[in-house]
């Protein structure tokens, strides 16, 4: 036996009656992005699903244009920049359920009316702090007043978008 080595316990046959039990066992597992590899077999890599045409609610894109904020379409998160004063979002599509796309536009509609040069709210505190906290529980609630006063039904937030 080698140096250092201890020897391995012997198993016990399991007799008649021994519950047996589950030991949780963690596997490590090397995984790579399909796109950054080469040469593999074409039916490996299928094509991401097409996404649906985009359901529009006129009423909404009327209030979004006449706001006059600039909200941008495009990458994969949703968020207000008050230092550039603009709203960015990911394409109607991208979302689970298209009308999240327009309950996530008003909350960031209601943060963007917080600029300086509007309501002049505080919008300096970071994620986690309970200025940042009362700024979303605004937006959250004009969104939610906005949905109501559009007839738009208002479920639980969820404006994740695919990924």
């Amino acid at each position: 036996m080698p140096t250092g080595s201890r020897p391995r316990p012997r198993r016990r046959a399991r007799e008649a009656g021994d519950d047996a039990k589950e030991i949780p066992f963690l596997k490590r597992f090397t995984v790579f992005n399909v796109a950054q590899c080469e040469g593999l077999r074409p039916t490996l890599t299928g094509d991401p699903a097409p996404l649906p045409e985009r359901e529009m609610v006129p009423v909404m894109e009327e209030l979004i244009l006449a706001s006059g904020a600039d909200f941008r379409i495009g990458g994969p998160r949703v968020y207000y920049v008050p230092s550039e004063d603009f709203i960015q979002a990911p394409p109607q599509p991208a979302f689970f359920e298209q009308i999240n796309y327009y309950r996530t536009a008003l909350h960031e509609l209601t943060n963007w009316t917080g600029h300086s040069s509007r309501l002049a709210c505080d919008l300096t505190g970071p994620f986690g702090t309970g200025k940042y906290a009362r700024e979303e529980l605004c937006a959250e609630m004009g969104s939610a007043f906005l949905c109501a006063a559009l007839g738009i039904e208002r479920a639980p937030r969820a404006h994740r978008a695919r990924a």
